[in-house]
This record gives structure tokens, sequence and C-alpha cells, in this order.
């Protein structure tokens, strides 16, 4: 979480105090609050721990001021921390309605050696119930001694698996590139972490050597980091540019200003989605406003606020929210996002979507059992729409509209569907294997579907399904 770095001077109380140069708390300002927390040390029921009574006092000041940004990263937590890494197991989630949710894992960590997928759902965590943690909690539960073992309970489209997984060392600055269709270069970027300015230049410098003519930026997931890091990352895309406005707590704005980068001119796309935040929202919003860039995906996080992570004397950090910004062009994303150019909602979906936009005319689908090639670029979600059932496989024609214009109408039996394919309309029987039911929804016959649209197919190699579909 920490995202801008400075240097200033904190001292504790027996109440925590907060002081810069600028402004400086006075013991008077505190004597009532420091009054009850000694009585509560001196005569409460039960004796409490001095330290832990501390760091509630602490907890209590960061949440009255209801920002989910500002945060106190114990001295314990912090051991767990490391200039390059943390220690966890591999894995990147989110919160929502729905509970924990993995949204990424590690190449190579126990995780990933352990199965862990994308779209996993942890509900437990060493038999204790995780559906109503925060952040703050699951960080918690995840991070800890190296090589310690923890039981998660998943669940998996419905169906609850066990898996065993150590804590290990994490490096986050994982970036990944590849070249697509010979022209396109590919760039994954995870996080603004201390190293990725320095390997985000090399991976691009890689690709332009391998006769790069336009780029994909996929920034799915990628939740920010550190501004210089970011500024580093913006160089490779401009000479001297605006990135941001920023704007402190009097609304004074103050243009960030890069310079001594580098002109990138060729097409470019970059893939936000929900999980988009901050840093990476700067380089959208600025690549939108100078019209560098189509984005393609979903509306992103909107984050535009700032924190500096300030050094505690306990040893601990506070990260703490000081300043707004705005984009090149004065737009306010905060809790709105940056509005995609365009809008696409499922993950597979918004790849190829990209893939069209910039002139690559074949797509090939290979889905393994932990994971998926997408043209060659390694991914860990789940494809939705592709089904095999009785030695022959079916697609959605959600999956399907993607590549081809289809209507499906159905009765209320699924007994027979009318689909619109290639400007006629033609009637499938599910008794003759033409298509199948699934949660609802219908799948139709690839065997039927390459009839039609010679293009389009999905075939059985080494075990796995392999989808393909050429535009020309």
């Amino acid at each position: 979480m920490k995202k801008w770095i400075r240097t200033a001077a904190l001292v504790f109380s027996c109440l925590f105090m907060f002081q810069t140069q600028a402004q400086a708390a006075s013991l008077k300002d505190f004597e009532t609050a420091e009054e009850v927390f000694q009585y509560i040390q001196d005569f409460y029921i039960q004796e409490l721990n001095e330290e832990t009574l501390e760091e509630q006092v602490i907890y209590g000041l960061i949440q009255s001021l209801n920002d989910p940004y500002t945060n106190y990263i114990s001295p314990e937590k912090k051991e767990y921390m490391a200039e390059d890494g943390y220690i966890q197991i591999g894995i990147d989630y989110v919160i929502d309605q729905e509970g924990v949710q993995i949204i990424h894992v590690y190449e190579g960590t126990s995780a990933d050696e352990a199965g862990l997928m994308v779209g996993d759902k942890v509900t437990f965590i060493n038999g204790e119930s995780k559906s109503d943690l925060d952040y703050y909690d699951m960080d918690e539960a995840l991070t800890g001694e190296k090589d310690t073992e923890l039981t998660l309970t998943i669940d998996r489209d419905g169906k609850q698996l066990e898996v065993s997984v150590k804590r290990q060392f994490i490096e986050q600055y994982l970036i990944e590139s590849k070249m697509v269709d010979d022209h396109v270069g590919y760039v994954l970027l995870w996080e603004f972490h201390e190293k990725s300015g320095e390997l985000f230049a090399r991976h691009l410098e890689q690709l332009k050597q391998q006769g790069m003519d336009s780029l994909i930026l996929d920034l799915r997931y990628n939740s920010g980091g550190y501004i210089d890091v970011l500024d580093q990352i913006a160089k490779q895309f401009w000479e001297k540019a605006i990135l941001m406005h920023t704007m402190d707590r009097n609304g004074v704005k103050t243009p960030h200003v890069i310079t001594g980068g580098t002109e990138l001119d060729i097409p470019i796309v970059v893939l936000v989605n929900e999980s988009s935040a901050s840093a990476s929202e700067i380089l959208a919003g600025a690549l939108q406003d100078y019209d560098r860039a189509t984005i393609i995906g979903t509306y992103t996080y909107g984050k535009a606020r700032m924190q500096d992570v300030l050094p505690l004397s306990n040893g601990g950090l506070l990260s703490l929210t000081s300043e707004a910004y705005l984009t090149p062009d004065m737009h306010d994303i905060q809790d709105i996002g940056i509005e995609p150019d365009i809008y696409v909602d499922e993950y597979y979906s918004q790849m190829f979507t990209a893939f069209q936009e910039l002139g690559v005319n074949s797509i090939t689908l290979v889905d393994h059992d932990y994971y998926t090639l997408v043209n060659g670029i390694k991914s860990y979600y789940y494809v939705p729409g592709l089904e095999s059932y009785k030695d022959r496989y079916y697609v959605s024609s959600e999956l399907l509209n993607h590549f081809v214009p289809i209507e499906v109408q159905s009765n209320d039996d699924f007994a027979e569907v009318v689909v619109h394919l290639a400007g006629k309309d033609i009637t499938l029987k599910q008794s003759h294997g033409e298509f199948i039911v699934v949660d609802s929804e219908i799948y139709i016959s690839v065997p039927f579907i390459h009839a039609w649209i010679p293009n389009f197919n999905v075939t059985n190699q080494d075990g796995y399904a392999v989808l393909t579909y050429n535009t020309k």
C-alpha cells in the first residue's frame, strides 16, 4: 500500500501524536484523551497490555478518518515486508460482496504449486471463517513467518476443497512480456514497485528489438505503487508531459511534470478493469487524455488519493492520505474511475478486443488444467463458455458473440433452440446433441458452428481444448 515516501518526525506520548515542521499538536489538546487513557490503564476491571492499548488508540484515530487508504503498519507486520517483496503464499485477491476471491496466482510460488486458481474463493484459513474479513485482517492471516504452513478451504465452482500452502518470500515487481503475431508487444505490469521502472524499460527495449510496431499494456488488477516508479515508466511514453495535477488539503493544484523521456509513437492499447487503481489509473488517464492510447475494459477502481508512508518511533509505519490527484485534463476520478474507450466486461474478451484493435487476425486459446495460453500469453483465469460433453466441445453464445454475431432463442423446456447465424435462422435439437444447457445457459455444438463458420473451431490437442479463430 506504500505509494510515496517522505521523511517526517513522529512522536508518541501515552496517546499517539503526529508532528511535522508545518504544524504541531500541543499536549494540552490531548489532555482529556490522556486522562481517559490513564484511567483505563489504572482502574479498568481487567489488566490491559499497554502496548495493545496504545495500538487500539492508533486504530481508533485512523478509523475516525473514514479513509480506507490511511493505515497503520505495526512493527510486527513490517518485519514481513522487504524492499523487493514480502512473506505470503503467492496470491493477489479482492474482497467484495461474495467474499475473498483470488485474482492472481504468482507462477512458481507455493500457491501455484498447490493448484490454487484465479476465481477460487477463500472461505476458511486454518479452520477459521474468512467471510467477513477486511483487507487488513486478510493480509494479517496470509503473512507470517517464512515456511509456516496454512490450510485454505476454497470454493471452486461450488465445490469445497482444502489446500495446504507454505508462506514464502514473494517478489513484488512482477512484469511479463510477449511478442504476439510477430508485431504486437504485450506487457503485463502488476505493480509500480521499486524495480518495476527498470524492468519495464528493459522489457520494452527487448520488444522494440524484436520489431514491435504496436503495444498492449495490461494494467488489470494493478493496484498502484510508487510515484517515482510511475514517473520512470511514463518516461517510456513521453519526452515531456504533465502526468497529472496534485491537489492539497487547501485545494491548491500543482502540475506534476515528467521530463527527459522518450516518445513512443506507436498504436497503444491499455487494458484495465475494476481493480486497476491509483498509479495505474494515473498512467491510463494520461494516455487517454493525450489521445495516445485506446483504453479497453471496464471502469477502473477510482482511487485518486495519494499516501505518504511515514516512519513511527515504535518501528511501525503510517500510510497517510495527503493529496488528491486529477488527470492532465483535470478530471477527478475518485470513486468513479477511468471510463474505457471500449467497454468490454469479460477477461478474455478484453484480450481478444485488444488483439483485433491492433490488427492481430488469428487467436489461439489453449485451456490447460491450471492456466490458459492466449496467443502464447499465460493466464490463470478460468475460461467461461467452454464445455466438453460426450467427446464433443460446446461454446456459449456469450463466448461466440465475441467472434461472430449470434442470437439464440429457446422455449421453456430447452428442447429446441433457434439460432440466428450468418443471416439465417436454424433450429437445433438438444436430443440430437446440437446444444446443451449448463446453469440455464445454452452452449452450442462446435461441429455445428464450424460447419457454418469454418474459421472458428475447438479441437483437442494432447488432452487440452484449443480454440482457434481467424478473421481472414
